[in-house]
């Protein structure tokens, strides 16, 4: 919103122009890839998912066609330059543009804010306001520095130190209280290894899921199709039981369970069947379809 700017070596690197080849070139790709990841995380889980359950072969195979698909539109920018012409020119309009992104980052921060009362309750208030309102300072004061002339270090130096305390306000306080993924449906019953084995013993079949409040994907399925009331319904007239991983806050046993699977994270949707039989893994993208069509 243009309120402060961070310089980073990559950007100072890759903004040399051409005349420093290779290095410019390297350092402006990494630039792209680290600004770009967090915003392509959504759509990488899976590979990402994939590549860290297989061989060393089959991992370096994943990122090497994630680097291709990175890179393709420069690719064929750079085999067929007329194209060029059909791409937006930069000027003006780019800044503004910037200021629009910036809303769907502020709804960003409002869904971490929910992820936060989920995780630590009344808790959270005190790291909102404190952290925020540091956070806040800090950024301001810096971004004053920057259109002073001459710069004054006091604005500077102040603003970063209210950033690094807002980033050292204990994190203790996140883990007092549940995160209450289970309690909002009476029919689900929290997983572990010991109620996985009594569920099968007693000839049901058990459905896994293994979701975290933090997992945008995982809530989404949860919404559009776990709580369709067509998909609750078959649970119940096949008595199946539905058993819920909560990994918000990475427990151990459900990692160790998920590495059991394949899976390095989540969502993850596991099937198992009384007889011994081998598990069923779900798409971490669920339809209602796929959902029915498991279950039979």
């Amino acid at each position: 919103m243009g309120i402060f700017e961070f310089n980073v070596l990559l950007g100072n690197l890759a903004g040399k122009g051409p005349r420093q080849g290779w290095t410019a070139s390297f350092a402006s790709g990494l630039l792209a890839v680290a600004v770009a990841s967090p915003c392509t995380a959504p759509f990488m889980g899976v590979a990402l998912a994939a590549a860290f359950a297989l061989p060393a072969i089959g991992t370096l195979a994943v990122f090497t066609a994630l680097a291709l698909g990175f890179a393709l539109p420069i690719l064929i920018l750079s085999f067929f330059p007329a194209l060029l012409f059909f791409l937006p020119k930069p000027g003006a309009w780019m800044n503004t543009l910037k200021k629009i992104l910036a809303l769907p980052m502020l709804l960003a921060v409002g869904w971490l804010a929910w992820v936060l009362f989920r995780i630590s309750g009344n808790a959270a208030i005190w790291i909102l306001f404190v952290g925020g309102a540091n956070l806040a300072a800090g950024l301001f004061l810096y971004g004053r520095s920057q259109r002073t002339f001459p710069p004054p270090a006091g604005l500077r130096w102040g603003g970063l130190a209210l950033v690094l305390l807002a980033v050292m306000i204990p994190a203790t306080a996140l883990k007092t209280a549940s995160t209450d993924l289970v309690s909002r449906h009476p029919d689900r019953l929290p997983w572990s290894e010991t109620e996985v084995a009594r569920q099968l013993a007693a000839g049901r079949t058990v459905f896994i899921d293994f979701t975290a409040a933090w997992c945008l994907t995982c809530q989404v399925n949860e919404r559009v199709v776990l709580s369709r009331p067509e998909i609750q319904a078959a649970f119940r007239e096949k008595n199946i039981a539905f058993l819920v991983g909560d990994w918000t806050r990475r427990d151990p046993a459900i990692t160790s369970a998920l590495r059991k699977y394949g899976r390095e994270g989540v969502p993850t949707y596991v099937l198992l069947r009384p007889g011994g039989s081998a598990p069923v893994l779900l798409p971490e993208i669920l339809t209602p379809g796929l959902v029915l069509e498991g279950l039979r």
